[in-house]
């Protein structure tokens, strides 16, 4: 049986798009009263937004020990908290939008009196109701760890096991009785998919991967897409993550469809679909993680270049294609741009005629900071790799021809110096080199097969890809 006190805590919430229910008057009134508070306290009230948390709000406490959060429009709808300096905060629901919070600050949940809220007065049944049976189980729990006798132990896992159907049968009413709650399609929205069993093949074997499989197919069951307010809560960005960085492949051509499977999954809402390419856009065009480039292209592709992102003005949305056609021609599983540079004595060289059966492309700047810690480290690696096959190539991203050679010849760079003196070539726009020192690893075909990785992690890098 799953840990169904795993719901005790489980209500970070918060504000993103229309509500279900909207109250008869317009705009939003919400009376909070702590004992405890003096008079010309400021409380302010927050709500979350996917992984992050902010202020809506400030009010002072009133002599009548009131802080009123009103406004002429109405609040989204989700969860938000109220923070009171040195004491912390505590979680409520907006549905409707005039309501009146009671409570005390020596313990927020088990004082609190709802008026005017039936979402507020189920959440803290709920939550009252659970922390007493989990204050329980915690002594049965206690017991049983020190029990040694076979017959009271028995008796205490009986007593584990009528706590648990109380709290499951709670819940079920709970749900029967508040079908059209918020909290109850948040507090449902966290249960784990249930998998059956394997079925077996003719031969009497299961396949090893159902049960996976099955949980990723059914990950978002429990998750409305067509609600916004699900935006607004920590779940929502939660379970997208754990999908993507969890379930699925760390490869582009995984991560795409993953991607697309969940933006169409909020097509419905299109606040949601906003919702959605925003995050996730950002998401990979953030990442540290090297080839997750690709899903950038591949969302401004799908997405953004096709007109199904109007919130986007024609300025920005060229240079994101701009910038997706930058990165395109260098992503990781394509062929190398095209590389044709003069050397340090004049001589011509071509990346795609060279016969080493591995080619470490180094772009680096005499002046900059960066690349006079990483040079000594790919000069040495250039030494120690040689002879497995792996040949590096020093491009300089600047044009100055004397303060280029004094550097060579000072640190001894011994490997293939190339440099575009008079700006002759793109191999800047094409290799995407907006910065030094970048590297870039060919294969024998001279296909990308890592780029922008650090200088200490070539060895180990290229000891993978020898077998070593």
């Amino acid at each position: 049986m799953k840990n169904i006190f795993y719901f005790m805590w489980v209500i970070t919430l918060a504000h993103f798009g229309t509500i279900s229910l909207q109250a008869e008057k317009a705009g939003h009134e919400i009376n909070v009263r702590i004992e405890g508070c003096a008079t010309g306290d400021t409380l302010k009230l927050g709500y979350h937004y996917g992984n992050k948390q902010y202020m809506q709000d400030t009010s002072v406490v009133s002599a009548e020990g009131f802080a009123t959060f009103e406004g002429e429009e109405a609040l989204d709808g989700g969860v938000y908290f109220v923070v009171i300096p040195d004491h912390g905060y505590f979680e409520f629901l907006v549905d409707e939008q005039y309501f009146t919070l009671e409570t005390k600050l020596d313990d927020y949940i088990k004082n609190m009196k709802v008026t005017g809220s039936k979402e507020n007065e189920i959440f803290y049944n709920y939550l009252n109701f659970i922390h007493d049976k989990k204050e329980v189980k915690k002594g049965l729990q206690e017991q049983k760890e020190t029990e040694k006798n076979e017959k009271k132990l028995a008796s205490i896992q009986k007593k584990l096991d009528k706590l648990d159907e109380e709290v499951n049968d709670y819940r079920k009413k709970m749900n029967q009785k508040n079908s059209k709650s918020f909290y109850v399609k948040y507090l449902n929205a966290h249960d784990e998919p249930e998998i059956p069993e394997p079925p077996k093949n003719e031969d009497g074997t299961i396949d090893s991967t159902f049960r996976f499989k099955y949980y990723k197919a059914h990950f978002f069951d429990n998750i409305d897409f067509t609600d916004t307010r699900f935006t607004r809560t920590p779940l929502y960005q939660q379970k997208i993550t754990q999908y993507l960085d969890k379930l699925t492949p760390q490869i582009p051509d995984s991560l795409n469809k993953a991607v697309d499977y969940i933006i169409e999954k909020s097509r419905p809402n299109e606040s949601l679909f906003k919702y959605l390419t925003i995050s996730l856009l950002n998401k990979y065009a953030k990442s540290k993680i090297m080839g997750m480039d690709a899903i950038y292209v591949h969302m401004i592709d799908t997405y953004y270049a096709k007109g199904e992102t109007p919130w986007v003005d024609s300025v920005q949305l060229f240079k994101m294609k701009d910038r997706a056609n930058t990165i395109r021609p260098n992503l990781i599983g394509k062929k190398a741009p095209p590389l044709r540079l003069k050397d340090d004595k004049g001589q011509w060289h071509d990346i795609h005629k060279m016969d080493a059966p591995y080619i470490v492309l180094y772009f680096w700047d005499p002046d900059c900071g960066h690349c006079k810690k990483s040079t000594p480290k790919v000069l040495q690696f250039s030494k120690d790799y040689k002879e497995k096959g792996v040949e590096v190539i020093g491009i300089t991203t600047e044009h100055e021809g004397e303060k280029w050679f004094k550097y060579i010849n000072e640190h001894k760079l011994d490997w293939i110096n190339l440099a575009d003196l008079k700006y002759q070539n793109n191999f800047r726009k094409l290799y995407d080199i907006s910065g030094t020192p970048r590297i870039f690893i060919l294969d024998p075909d001279r296909t990308i097969i890592a780029k922008r990785i650090g200088a200490d992690n070539l060895p180990g890098f290229m000891d993978r890809i020898l077998g070593k």
